[in-house]
């Protein structure tokens, strides 16, 4: 298996990135990554001006992918996220329902522990890790990796978990796939605060198809009602019989 380490990090999507390595379609990779202040929170009472705002979500790679071109389709298959030992979470003014709540930018240090975050206030979450940051590069130009498009980026779904398959829309030759802020929990809508970042190692699978076309990132994922739903950075419909057959995915 291919390891992508943390030594490879980007803070932008960019045709001009340089890889940090190149794949063959199909190939396992193990992407090694860091939480989305990138290592610089370390311990609860951290200044928010310490932090370098510009070096924030960074993502892991870019990976070159052989025969992926512009047209293509990239699939990527899910293997595994593990989690380490424990992450970290803030609290801003502005930010979520809870938001008016909030006077200053607060960091906190979270413990996990037999798959349960441990939060401020003794409060355990479920671990249930997912992928913030996913993407290749765009079209044109640089998309900071905190922002969504339709190469995908920051999407931060919960269903961009284990077990489920991203489609991609293939902009440049070798697609040049980046991944990053992994959440250990995350709800649907933010209440003020952004539950553990964890820097996390991800397995995952790299396909490009020619028998599709996509304008905008696609995720095929078991739905809690059942049945498969695909997500796009724009609506949820879903996801037929006919899409489910559009090419091989090998989990």
């Amino acid at each position: 298996m291919i390891l992508v380490s943390t030594k490879h990090s980007v803070f932008v999507m960019s045709s001009s990135a340089a890889p940090a390595a190149t794949v063959r379609s199909g190939s396992s990779v193990r992407f090694e990554t860091d939480d989305c202040f990138a290592g610089q929170v370390h311990a609860a009472g951290e200044a928010p001006q310490s932090i370098d705002w510009g070096r924030i979500n960074p993502s892991t790679g870019p990976i070159y992918v052989e025969g992926a071109e512009p047209g293509d389709v990239l699939s990527v298959f899910i293997e595994r996220i593990d989690v380490a030992a424990q992450g970290v979470m803030a609290v801003s003014p502005s930010f979520g329902v809870l938001g008016d709540r909030i006077d200053d930018i607060e960091f906190a240090i979270v413990p996990i522990q037999d798959g349960v975050a441990l939060v401020p206030g003794g409060i355990g979450v479920p671990v249930r890790p997912m992928i913030g940051v996913i993407g290749v590069a765009p079209r044109d130009g640089e998309v900071p990796c905190g922002s969504p498009g339709p190469h995908g980026g920051n999407m931060d779904t919960r269903l961009i978990r284990q077990g489920t398959t991203l489609y991609l829309p293939v902009f440049v030759p070798g697609a040049l796939l980046a991944l990053g802020d992994l959440h250990a929990a995350n709800g649907l809508k933010h209440a003020g605060q952004e539950l553990p970042q964890r820097n996390a190692d991800h397995d995952a699978q790299k396909h490009p198809h020619r028998q599709i076309a996509l304008k905008h990132a696609h995720l095929c994922a078991s739905s809690l009602l059942g049945g498969d739903f695909t997500l796009d950075t724009h609506d949820v419909t879903p996801l037929s019989h006919e899409q489910d057959r559009s090419g091989p995915v090998r989990v």
